[in-house]
């Protein structure tokens, strides 16, 4: 099958299931990009995790990971083969930490004026 014949199949198992019209969009994508990298060679699960292993070094670890999903559903409903492959271990980022001075300076920032608060009690309050 040609790499049209598989995404309208593909396209046809989302429709049924009445996935949105975003999931649609984004697993034809990923799909997509997974049969332009695969040319003409037999999908596996080896070119699987050799597609993974170069985009991971190009995007986010949770977009891999939804790639991940989206190939497997293809795998699975289109190809009717299973397939398994690990997801990525997410980036750990650290929460980024105000001072006192910074917090104290966006408490009283004329931006505040235009929120629409629901309790007071949800602003902090921060005293010397």
């Amino acid at each position: 099958m040609n790499k049209d014949e598989l995404l309208q199949k593909l396209k046809q198992e989302i429709e049924i299931r009445n996935f949105s019209n975003q999931t649609e969009k984004s697993y034809l994508f990923s799909v997509s990009k997974l049969l332009d990298f695969a040319k003409e060679k037999q999908l596996s699960q080896q070119l699987v995790k050799d597609y993974i292993q170069i985009e991971i070094k190009k995007k986010n670890p949770s977009t891999i990971s939804h790639n991940i999903f989206a190939i497997q559903f293809f795998f699975d409903k289109v190809l009717n083969s299973k397939i398994f492959i690990p997801r990525p271990k997410r980036n750990k980022t650290l929460p980024i930490v105000l001072t006192i001075k910074e917090a104290k300076s966006l408490v009283n920032s004329p931006l505040l004026s235009y929120l629409y608060i629901n309790n007071p009690a949800d602003i902090l309050a921060i005293t010397n």
